[in-house]
């Protein structure tokens, strides 16, 4: 795949994410196993994630940009505290 192709899908997917962000009602992701890149991704742009004991959530892109771990890891410290 060309880095142009690989520009678009992304370019893409964040539409997407926005688009469920944007939503006038809650979105809820409900994750059973592993949610990886843009699974993850999804999920993360819904309001609420429901997930199971053997849910996980990996970002494989966040091993290869220093800046994107950071972002990663601030997002599931924030999700990990329980609401009230």
């Amino acid at each position: 795949m060309t880095e142009a192709r690989v520009r678009e899908r992304r370019i893409a997917g964040f539409d997407a994410y926005a688009a469920l962000e944007s939503l006038p009602m809650p979105t809820i992701a409900v994750v059973e196993g592993p949610a990886i890149g843009s699974g993850c991704e999804i999920a993360g742009a819904c309001d609420f994630i429901v997930a199971t004991p053997a849910a996980s959530f990996r970002t494989p892109e966040a091993i290869r940009a220093p800046s994107a771990r950071r972002s990663a890891c601030r997002a599931s410290s924030a999700s990990a505290s329980p609401r009230t």
